[in-house]
């Protein structure tokens, strides 16, 4: 859309016996700068950001250490289920130790991965050498 207005202004311009448009300079500029400006006043704004920051407070304190601080509900009433949240905050700790022994088990795991790989790379060998036979009637090996 915003091409086809641009050709037509430029194929009419000279009919018109008019210059095509151009936008100064300065007004990029000055549009740029306002914007510097506005972004600089949203950051330093310290109503909005001191409601983020205590409810970045409250969950790391109640990750981390246990500790579960008083919140002005009213602020964040729209954003929460402080009922839900107090009892996930409750919880959080034992979420976190889960966690955690899941992770010990997913290593653990990988690690006997890794064994049982190696121990078909030595089988497929022992296969392609012929020598599956004398490996079996020495270990019986279940096929199944």
């Amino acid at each position: 859309m915003k091409a086809q207005f641009y050709s037509s202004v430029v194929q009419t311009a000279p009919q018109l016996k008019i210059g095509l448009p151009k936008l100064p300079r300065i007004q990029y500029f000055e549009a740029l700068d306002l914007l510097v400006v506005e972004l600089e006043d949203g950051f330093e704004q310290k109503e909005y950001i001191n409601p983020v920051l205590a409810l970045e407070e409250l969950l790391l304190r109640a990750a981390f250490s246990n500790q579960i601080k008083e919140v002005n509900e009213s602020v964040y009433k729209k954003d929460f289920k402080f009922s839900q949240l107090q009892t996930q905050l409750l919880i959080l700790p034992q979420v976190q130790a889960l966690v955690a022994k899941v992770q010990a088990l997913v290593a653990k795991v990988q690690a006997l991965v890794a064994k049982v790989q190696a121990l078909v790379a030595i089988l497929k060998k022992v296969q392609a050498l012929g020598a599956l036979p004398k490996v079996q009637a020495l270990v019986p090996l279940d096929q199944s």
